[in-house]
C-alpha cells in the first residue's frame, strides 16, 4: 500500500494536529496572563504592608505633641531602616508627605525625582484611601505591560490623617 501525501486521511491527520498545537498554544497564553495577574496582585499586598510598615515607622520614629508628623535626617536610623526595607521587599522608592502635603521624606529613587510620587500621595491624602496605580510601558511576557507600580495609603494616627506614604 502505498502512503498518498494528498489523500483525505493526511488532510484530516494535519488538520486535527493544527488545531490540537493552536488549543495548546492558546491554553498557555491564558495560564500566562493567569500567573501574571496572580503575580501582580501578589507585589500589590507586598506594597501594601511595605507601606504600612514605613508608615509605622515614620509613626514610631516622631509625631509632635500635636500630631504633626515629622522625621529625622538621612543619616538617621530610621532612614537606614526603611531603605533596607525597600530593599528587601525589592521597591524602589517612597516619599513621605505630611498631612498638608509637604514631603517630610524621599527615599530610594524618589531622592533624585522631582514630583514623581508626590502626586500619588498627594491624592491618596484627598481621597483618605489607599491606592494601587500603574504607569509607564514596558515588555511584559506576551505584550506590553505597566512598568512601574505605586502604592500609596494615607498614615492614620488616632482616626485622624497624620499624613500619607507611597512607595514604587
Amino acid at each position: 500500500m502505498r502512503f498518498s501525501f494528498y489523500s483525505l486521511r493526511t488532510r484530516i491527520l494535519t488538520h486535527l494536529a493544527f488545531l490540537i498545537l493552536s488549543a495548546m498554544l492558546l491554553i498557555n497564553v491564558v495560564m500566562v496572563k493567569l500567573a501574571e495577574k496572580d503575580l501582580v496582585a501578589a507585589r500589590a499586598r507586598a506594597g501594601r504592608l511595605l507601606v504600612h510598615a514605613v508608615g509605622q515607622k515614620a509613626i514610631d520614629s516622631g509625631l509632635s505633641a500635636r500630631g504633626a508628623l515629622f522625621l529625622p535626617g538621612p543619616g538617621s536610623r530610621c532612614t537606614r531602616d526603611v531603605r533596607r526595607l525597600l530593599h528587601v521587599a525589592g521597591f524602589s522608592g517612597c516619599v513621605v508627605l505630611d498631612r498638608d502635603g509637604v514631603c517630610l521624606f524621599r527615599c530610594g529613587d524618589r531622592e533624585k525625582a522631582g514630583g514623581e510620587g508626590l502626586s500619588a500621595a498627594r491624592s491618596t491624602l484627598a481621597r483618605k484611601r489607599a491606592a494601587v496605580d500603574f504607569f509607564g510601558n514596558t515588555w511584559g511576557v506576551i505584550w506590553f505591560g505597566p512598568r512601574w507600580m505605586e502604592v500609596s495609603a494615607p498614615l492614620r494616627v488616632d482616626g485622624r490623617t497624620a499624613g500619607g506614604v507611597t512607595v514604587r
